[in-house]
């Protein structure tokens, strides 16, 4: 990226993003990194860094944004996302997203005692054990093939998922909205989320 189109949200982005490797409780030395921009209307407004640590039988994942947009008033976003797996299968993950530095939303997910502990704002619930192998952060890593729905992981619930032509898909949410990914041999480019009054593109770097 050049300096003429890189916003003052990127450099906020990143100091929120090195606050947060330093609160984690793993080490990220040897995690694979990937980049995004978030377009809006042809504007870069912002920043999405994404890792992913492997180790024996585990898979970490943490995803956080930063994002400056007017929407009749200034609106400053900041997301976090981490999502943890087990021989494969999801053992907990977190979401969290901040508008002008108050919580919008938040949700926890762990698996305890044969049971999955899940808290959506603003209340928890408890469910039986289900196998969770695909959530929005391993989507980010790997092409979903073959895949019918995926766990959201600031919804704590699977949503259907549609493969519109090779390399394209669509995730459908309940309330209607769709997140369309594309992938060009396997790897993530683009990701176009449809809202009712926001639409955004997160373009790879």
């Amino acid at each position: 990226m050049t300096g003429t189109c890189t916003p003052p949200a990127r450099m906020n982005g990143l100091r929120w993003y090195a606050a947060l490797l330093v609160a984690w409780p793993f080490s990220w030395s040897n995690a694979q990194r990937a980049e995004f921009d978030i377009v809006k209307g042809g504007a870069v407004i912002g920043r999405i860094i994404t890792l992913r640590d492997q180790v024996p039988r585990a898979t970490q994942y943490l995803m956080t944004s930063y994002s400056e947009f007017d929407m009749v008033l200034k609106q400053t976003v900041k997301t976090s996302m981490s999502a943890e797996y087990r021989d494969g299968a999801l053992v907990g993950c977190h979401s969290l997203v901040r508008v002008n530095g108050n919580m919008r939303d938040s949700s926890h997910m762990v698996v305890r005692n044969g049971q999955s502990h899940r808290y959506l704002h603003p209340k928890p619930f408890v469910r039986p054990l289900e196998q969770v192998e695909w959530t929005t952060a391993r989507m980010y890593y790997e092409e979903p093939v073959g895949q019918r729905a995926i766990f959201v992981e600031s919804l704590l619930d699977h949503c259907p998922l549609v493969r519109t032509a090779p390399g394209h898909y669509t995730l459908r949410m309940p309330n209607g909205s769709e997140n369309r990914y594309v992938y060009r041999d396997g790897v993530l480019v683009e990701v176009v989320v449809d809202r009712a009054l926001v639409d955004l593109i997160f373009r790879r770097t």
